[in-house]
């Protein structure tokens, strides 16, 4: 076999390196990841940053539920049709390792307590929040979200979805700061005529709040 010879290979990296150390994305500089020994650091920019979710329990009702299960085992509250009802979820601390320039989702699961029969209705969801820093100004703001009932909805469709601020997301970046308190309250709002869903919905006691880290 003939020998063959080739100098596009990049020298061996040795055992160790000093760092930090940055590995960056060959088709885009702006993706990388940074290891930083010294200050116990992970890092990561672009494309490498990793999606963080939390789980959020209930702290309380709000309005008219009833407690429910889905399943057997996931506790829930249901929500009738033409009722106003949900729950307040337990505040939670904006992490310091939260990308905060990018926009984040808060996803609840939900299941009907009885099938659909009727194809084309719209269940209508609330999302509220508050956030404050110590010593700082609170801010609370809110949005409606229509959701589309999916065609044959049965009892065992268990769905996750997004309250969608009509981003695609719950709330733009730089809508909130490191270190401030965050408390949701999730809601159906079947007073309103948008929400045309004519029976109970099933909404689990826990949210899951998914942001964007700058670390590992």
């Amino acid at each position: 076999m003939p020998k063959t010879y080739t100098d596009d290979i990049a020298p061996v990296l040795p055992s160790s390196i000093a760092g930090p150390f940055q590995v960056v994305n060959a088709s885009d500089i702006n993706s990388w990841i940074k290891i930083d020994p010294a200050n116990a650091r992970l890092s990561a920019a672009g494309g490498a940053q990793p999606i963080r979710r939390i789980i959020v329990p209930s702290a309380r009702t709000y309005a008219s539920v009833t407690s429910s299960m889905i399943g057997q085992y996931i506790v829930a509250e249901s929500v009738s049709a033409s009722q106003l009802g949900g729950h307040y979820q337990t505040p939670i601390l904006v992490s310091d390792n939260m990308d905060v320039t990018k926009p984040c989702k808060v996803q609840i699961l939900i299941s009907p307590v009885n099938s659909q029969t009727i194809d084309g209705q719209v269940i209508r969801f609330s999302l509220a929040e508050a956030h404050v820093a110590d010593g700082g100004t609170r801010t609370e703001t809110s949005f409606n979200y229509d959701w589309s009932v999916p065609e044959d909805w049965d009892t065992t469709d268990n769905t996750v979805i997004t309250l969608d601020n009509g981003s695609g997301f719950s709330f733009a970046g730089d809508t909130f700061q490191h270190g401030q308190h965050l408390a949701l309250r999730v809601a159906r709002v079947g007073t309103a005529a948008e929400d045309t869903f004519d029976k109970s919905v099933n909404i689990a006691l826990h949210a899951v709040f998914e942001y964007t880290a700058t670390e590992y």
